[in-house]
């Protein structure tokens, strides 16, 4: 019995800590900066975090807290494909959330911010109950991005055009 605790013990010391704290975006100008303004894929988790009754109506309150509670988890399991997992109070980002279609009703919607553009995929919020899974379907999304220095993903800077030379420069030949 005695052997047990230890062993017990030891596999506990081995195991890496799977959770990882989870930052939470405050306003419409830290919004800009760091999601969209930034060369980092970011999955921003819209939620309603009031406790004022009038600001929750038709929000899912209960399905809102278990997602919030699924993050850490979350943010670990993408952590290592270079995506930062952030909360995003709909109230705080009102004009943000409205751009990106996200509605109270919605509630939890998390969106992945994967290109250079005011534009994002929604993200199931089934899929944080399982972290293998989201991993799996952001890593699909993301095929097209490049890969970072580090390894992990990086946003598409999205071009207008073919990207070729319209006109050859003077003195060479096409």
């Amino acid at each position: 019995r005695g052997c047990l605790v230890v062993l017990l013990l030891g596999l506990l010391a081995i195991l890496p800590c799977q959770c990882l704290e989870v930052e939470t975006i405050a306003n419409v100008e830290e919004f800009e900066s760091k999601v969209v303004n930034s060369d980092k894929v970011y999955v921003v988790v819209f939620t309603a975090q009031s406790e004022d009754e009038t600001k929750l109506k038709g929000v899912n309150k209960e399905r809102c807290r278990e997602v919030e509670g699924q993050l850490s988890a979350a943010a670990a399991e993408l952590q290592p494909l270079g995506v930062q997992v952030v909360l995003a109070d709909i109230d705080d980002l009102a004009p943000i959330a409205s751009e990106f279609n996200v509605r109270k009703r919605m509630l939890p919607s998390p969106h992945l911010f994967g290109v250079r553009a005011r534009s994002s995929e929604a993200v199931p919020s089934q899929l944080f109950a399982a972290p293998a899974d989201l991993k799996a379907k952001v890593e699909g999304l993301l095929a097209e991005n490049p890969k970072s220095d580090q390894g992990g993903f990086s946003k598409i800077t999205l071009s207008l055009g073919g990207g070729g030379e319209l006109w050859p420069r003077q003195g060479t030949e096409r």
